[in-house]
C-alpha cells in the first residue's frame, strides 16, 4: 500500500483471496469499522481497479483499491460524554487509563467515539490546542487496541514541556506485552530503524539499512506459558515510532497476540478481541510543579487469563 497526497491511499491486495471487500479492507484498515468503509464504499470514497462497487464484492490478490477519504473540518468534532478512567487531574494536565478500544483521536472515519470527544466533554474547552482541531490536548497517543497510561494536556505551556520531554526521552514508559513463540534471548535492546512497509501503508518494518527512523525497545521476557505457546513480556520504549513494540516484537519472533495487521491470523485461536499490549507505568516530571509523576494502570482481566500470575509484576521497574 502506497501512501500519496493527503488522504489518499492505494492498495495492491497480496494475499487476500476470496474475501468481502468491506470484510478485507476491515482487517487492512483497523483504523476505521466495517459500518464506516461500508460508507466509503457507498460514497465512491473507496474504488476496486478503478470503478465502483458494492460493499459484498469478492476481491481476489492483484486487485487495487483506491482510498480518498475526505478531511476532517473544523466544528466535526464535538463532545461526548463517554466514560473516562481518571488516574490524575490538576488544572494543567489529566492522566487516564485508556480503554482498549477507542482511538485516541478522531479519524476521517470516525470523529464522535474518541478519546478526543470524550476529553472535550469532560474537559470542555481548556485543552491545549497546540495540536489542532483532530488532537487537542493529545502529546502521545495510543493505538486504538492498546490500553493503559496516557497524559493529556490541558494548555499550551505544559504541552510544549511533555512533547519535550518525550522528544528528549526522559520520560519513562513501561508495557506488558504478550507475544506468540518464544524469544531467543530472556532480555534484550532492540534496536533497528523503522520505516512504512512498501507495499502496505498501515504497517512498519524494520531495517537496518538505515532506512525509516531509529528505533529502541528493550525487553525482559517475565514467564512463558508452555502449553499455548505464548511469552509476556515487559519492555520499555526508548523512542516513540510508529508501531514501535509491535514491530520490534515481530521482528524478535513473538508477534503480539491480537494484533489485527502483524498477527491476524491468531486472534480468534484464543478467543481474544484486543491488541494485548497494555502501557502499565508511566513515569514524567509535572511541567509546572516540577515533581516527579509515576502513574501505574491496573493489568487488565485478559491479560491474567493467560497468564494468571501476574500480580508480582504489578510493581515491577
Amino acid at each position: 500500500m502506497r501512501e500519496k497526497q493527503g488522504k489518499k491511499w492505494q492498495i495492491e491486495l497480496q494475499n487476500e483471496e476470496k474475501e468481502r471487500l468491506d470484510i478485507c479492507l476491515n482487517n487492512l484498515v483497523p483504523e476505521f469499522s466495517r459500518q464506516q468503509i461500508k460508507t466509503f464504499i457507498l460514497q465512491k470514497n473507496i474504488l476496486l481497479n478503478k470503478k465502483p462497487i458494492k460493499p459484498k464484492k469478492i476481491v481476489k490478490k492483484g486487485d487495487i483499491i483506491d482510498i480518498s477519504i475526505p478531511k476532517i473540518k473544523e466544528g466535526e468534532i464535538k463532545a461526548k460524554n463517554i466514560p473516562l478512567k481518571i488516574l490524575y487531574e490538576d488544572e494543567s494536565l489529566i492522566v487516564i487509563n485508556k480503554n482498549s478500544g477507542i482511538l485516541s483521536h478522531p479519524t476521517p472515519g470516525n470523529t464522535e467515539s474518541t478519546l478526543v470527544n470524550a476529553l472535550l466533554y469532560h474537559c470542555g474547552a481548556s485543552l491545549s490546542g497546540i495540536g489542532g482541531i483532530e488532537r487537542p490536548g493529545i502529546v502521545h497517543r495510543l493505538d486504538k487496541e492498546t490500553s493503559g497510561c496516557m497524559v493529556i494536556a490541558k494548555d499550551d505551556i505544559t504541552h510544549r514541556d511533555l512533547s519535550k520531554q518525550f522528544a528528549e526521552r526522559s520520560v519513562n514508559k513501561f508495557y506488558i506485552a504478550i507475544g506468540r513463540g518464544k524469544p531467543q534471548k530472556q532480555k534484550n535492546v532492540v534496536f533497528t530503524h523503522i520505516h512504512r512497509h512498501p507495499t502496505h501503508r498501515l504497517k512498519m518494518i524494520c531495517t537496518h539499512s538505515g532506512i525509516g527512523k531509529p528505533a529502541i525497545t528493550r525487553y525482559k521476557l517475565l514467564e512463558i506459558n508452555e502449553e499455548k505457546n505464548l511469552s509476556l513480556f515487559l519492555c520499555k520504549p526508548l523512542t516513540g515510532r510508529t508501531h514501535q513494540i509491535r514491530v520490534h516484537l515481530f521482528h524478535q519472533g513473538c508477534p503480539l497476540l491480537g494484533d489485527p495487521l502483524y498477527n491476524p491470523k491468531n486472534r480468534n485461536n484464543f478467543q481474544i478481541n484486543r491488541l494485548m499490549l497494555h502501557s502499565i507505568k508511566l513515569h514524567f516530571i509535572h511541567p509546572k510543579t516540577r515533581k516527579k509523576m509515576h502513574f501505574f494502570s491496573k493489568i487488565p482481566n485478559e491479560f491474567s487469563l493467560l497468564f494468571p500470575l501476574l500480580l508480582p509484576y504489578s510493581d515491577f521497574e
